[in-house]
């Protein structure tokens, strides 16, 4: 009898606990549906600042916070003042009577305003479910962090499991959301105090005042051009070509952002030219970077590094095929880049060629 009020008392306390961490802003309402799709949109007020400001300032906030595990930042475009980061946080759930580590995945873009900024938290998906036999399972955000899903009937408290997911995920947001407004009320500060030569081009300015945020370790650094004369000017190079592929201007390259970043592997495969003894794979994207298309291509592992006469680096694209009653990647892409971002996983490059089939 006793034995049997032990395991009755185990299975109660994680709902009590639970219960009384049912604050209201996890509630009715907390989380919203635009078409059909999670999203949170934030405001961050920064009244004294322009739109250039704010956008300089959150893009090199961006490049530290968002490397390596942490994700990646896809493109910042000074045209229209968005920045638009992948990021990944670890969170722990409590799934039955075991807390266990997930992975949020999500995207954020930033759009810079005079006096403030636009954040809209889009495209969650969680991996690494304790309560799936397959590790690699994607559970969107629309399928388990709803009022539905997540809250009872009555709307008044979490619901065990989908729950905690719909806790740590609005804890994400808001987390982010306080560091990107300490990150501009520091600037601001520091412009009051005089602590920042507002003669200098504004690139320089936030590198001397933005620091990484206390819920990342920065990983990676800008290259020193004047340091590396590789670096300095595109190196005068024949197009390259490949049998069978096609020279095209970076601004036709077919899909999307997203696409390219969800159903593509990108390989690491040739740094001058000279191709490697195995290809380094990773994952990644196109954007645009300081001004100019870009490729944003993160190592699975820490596997190479560029040394300091690289010049070019040239990226594979593949994707699955069936040929022959088998399936296998076969090229559809290739890129040619110029660094300009390198550190620890995270590569960054100006894209100089693509070929395509």
């Amino acid at each position: 009898m006793k034995k049997f009020l032990y395991l009755a008392i185990l299975t109660i306390l994680p709902m009590a606990a639970f219960s009384q961490d049912n604050y209201g802003k996890y509630l009715e309402g907390a989380v919203t549906l635009v078409d059909g799709k999670v999203v949170f949109n934030r405001e961050v007020a920064a009244r004294t600042l322009t739109a250039e400001q704010i956008f300089n300032t959150l893009s090199q906030w961006a490049t530290l916070e968002y490397s390596g595990e942490d994700g990646q930042m896809i493109s910042n475009d000074p045209a229209i003042k968005r920045i638009t980061v992948r990021g990944i946080e670890q969170a722990q759930v409590r799934v039955g009577l075991f807390p266990s580590k997930i992975d949020i995945n999500y995207f954020l873009l930033i759009d810079c305003l005079d006096g403030g900024c636009n954040l809209s938290f889009v495209r969650f998906i969680y991996t690494n479910n304790p309560a799936s036999k397959d590790p690699n399972e994607q559970i969107k955000a629309e399928e388990y962090i709803t009022d539905r899903y997540a809250l009872n009937k009555a709307g008044t408290k979490l619901a065990g499991g989908t729950g905690d997911y719909r806790k740590r995920t609005i804890d994400l947001v808001d987390n982010v959301t306080g560091t990107i407004e300490e990150t501009l009320a520091k600037y601001m500060a520091d412009l009051e105090n005089n602590k920042i030569d507002t003669g200098a081009p504004a690139n320089q300015q936030t590198a001397t005042t933005v620091q990484p945020a206390q819920h990342r370790i920065a990983k990676i650094r800008p290259i020193d051009k004047t340091q590396l004369t590789g670096f300095i000017k595109a190196p005068e190079t024949e197009p390259l070509k490949v049998e069978g592929f096609a020279n095209i201007i970076p601004e036709k390259i077919p899909g999307n952002i997203i696409k390219i970043v969800e159903d593509n592997g990108i390989f690491l495969t040739a740094v001058n030219g000279a191709g490697l003894d195995r290809e380094i794979a990773g994952e990644g994207g196109l954007g645009v970077y300081d001004g100019a298309p870009s490729l944003f291509f993160s190592m699975k592992e820490k596997e190479i590094e560029l040394p300091a006469e690289t010049q070019s680096i040239t990226f594979t694209f593949k994707n699955e095929v069936f040929k022959n009653a088998a399936v296998r990647m076969e090229e559809w892409m290739i890129i040619v880049c110029i660094p300009v971002v390198a550190g620890d996983n995270l590569i960054i490059g100006k894209i100089d060629q693509v070929l395509i089939k």
